[in-house]
């Protein structure tokens, strides 16, 4: 993963998602930014980071030293009580809703990821809150993307933060970028969203 971001070593915790309406959010931080400092401490594990805002009381603004495209940022978040209504708006574009068949079934074999894609269904974009992604069909036993957690029901929303739009466009991707990492975030059908990293063989 440290690869595939551009990173000298393995080190802070990457951002998988931002609540809508949240502190970071408002702050210029994005999902794929790596979490290297927290107020100059340096902080390598999720619950270090946890344990370090829990200790802080709502309205204290904090530092945050970030890897972004290749470079080192600082943002400062003043934090927020927990809201435990936040609802989500699902983000579906009905203008890309209405994709035709002959689209929507178009599918693609990367036998050396081991790894089976397809364009979406409209049914499937409401499902997942998006206009954008192709849907992981089949993972193959001992390849790279099972070993990466990859598996059959996931969507492939971004590679290298550039939205994927069809298989087409997913098999461009993966073509440009032979013998290196690449980062890809994928989400589930309960909208839970994360960053994979995957090596493409040459």
């Amino acid at each position: 993963m440290a690869k595939a971001l551009g990173m000298d070593k393995p080190e802070g915790v990457i951002i998988q998602g931002l609540v809508d309406g949240g502190a970071a959010s408002k702050a210029d931080i994005k999902a794929g930014d790596v979490i290297l400092k927290i107020d100059g401490k340096s902080v390598n594990k999720p619950n270090a980071l946890q344990s370090y805002i829990a200790e802080k009381s709502a309205g204290t603004t904090v530092t945050l030293t970030l890897f972004r495209d290749g470079k080192t940022i600082e943002r400062k978040v003043t934090l927020k009580a927990r809201d435990t209504d936040q609802n989500s708006e699902p983000v579906v574009n009905k203008e890309k809703e209405n994709s035709d068949s002959e689209k929507e079934n178009a599918t693609a074999t990367f036998d050396n990821l081991g790894l089976t894609v397809r364009n979406l269904t409209s049914q499937e974009k409401t499902t997942f809150d998006t206009d954008h992604g192709v849907m992981i069909t089949e993972v193959k036993p001992y390849s790279s993307a099972e070993d990466q957690k990859l598996f059959q029901g996931l969507v492939i929303l971004e590679v290298n933060k550039k939205q994927v739009d069809s298989v087409s466009e997913f098999k461009n991707i993966i073509t440009d970028n032979k013998g290196k990492s690449v980062m890809m975030r994928v989400a589930d059908s309960q909208g839970n969203k994360r960053f994979i990293a995957l090596e493409i063989p040459e």
